[in-house]
């Protein structure tokens, strides 16, 4: 058995211990940057680039924040790896 044995090791080779002394999975937090990248990247191009009158950017921007939360909402419940207590 190697001096990790039972921990779980982070990419940058440090153990990560839970407060009980139970190894955990990092939270994986990538998927909630994309998100939140694609997200801001959509409204820039909606605020920004579009050629629409203003009433159209504003209708146009509730579909993409009700689709950012939905996701955001999608990764918290099943892919964050939080612990099901938080979730």
């Amino acid at each position: 058995m190697g001096e990790n044995a039972g921990r779980a090791v982070t990419p940058g080779g440090e153990a990560r211990v839970t407060p009980s002394g139970r190894a955990g999975r990092p939270v994986r937090w990538w998927p909630a940057v994309a998100v939140l990248a694609l997200a801001l990247a959509a409204l820039v191009w909606n605020w920004g680039f579009s050629e629409g009158i203003r009433q159209q950017r504003v209708v146009l921007t509730f579909p993409i924040l009700f689709f950012t939360v939905f996701l955001l909402l999608v990764w918290f419940l099943f892919f964050s790896r939080f612990k099901a207590r938080i979730r």
